[in-house]
């Protein structure tokens, strides 16, 4: 039995149906709570609730509505790794790198990439899957520009290291968005 309560709980503490509660509580007592929680925490919320039937074309609408956006981040990420991949010979050109400097800064995306899960982690348990897709797209798409400008190899690698930062950020938040619009349909939704 979920508890409906104000109260935060545990990071770990699964609810009676083994799903981890996302972002904030799960709460319904007021309006003005449920404008708190995040689009996904809403679907959520309404699907377990099988007393709440006045909300399902609603549900289907933004489940579509989420369904498009996570379409939009996977196809942004894609296309952003595309011109990142096509980019590279002129970086590497232009700062006169060898195969083996560039491949070492290469390297400094993916450790960005894998060291931001704690940061993810916070966004998406304090904000929600829509504020840590939001912030992730918004630094993912001016960090792709910034690789232009470093005129030296240490400048390049700190870039590098940042823009994998924000890919991750985006990663980590469009798969959990995804992951919560396929609970919601009931159906797989995305290839894997």
């Amino acid at each position: 039995h979920v508890q409906r309560t104000g109260k935060r709980p545990a990071a770990n503490r699964c609810n009676s149906r083994g799903l981890f509660e996302v972002g904030r509580c799960w709460r319904k007592s007021e309006k003005s709570e449920r404008k708190k929680m995040s689009t996904t925490d809403i679907f959520v919320d309404t699907v377990l609730n099988k007393n709440n039937f006045l909300n399902i074309q609603s549900l289907y609408y933004r489940n579509l509505l989420a369904r498009i956006a996570s379409y939009y981040c996977f196809m942004l990420e894609g296309i952003f790794m595309g011109v990142f991949g096509r980019y590279l010979p002129t970086i590497q050109d232009d700062l006169s790198l060898s195969d083996s400097l560039l491949g070492t800064s290469v390297l400094f995306v993916y450790l960005g990439t894998v060291g931001v899960s704690p940061v993810a982690a916070f966004l998406l348990r304090n904000y929600g899957s829509q504020i840590a897709v939001n912030i992730g797209a918004w630094l993912f798409i001016v960090s792709l520009p910034i690789l232009s400008f470093p005129q030296s190899f240490g400048l390049l690698t700190f870039v590098m290291f940042n823009y994998g930062f924000s890919m991750g950020i985006m990663d980590i938040s469009m798969n959990n968005s995804a992951i919560l619009t396929e609970i919601v349909a009931g159906k797989p939704l995305l290839g894997s």
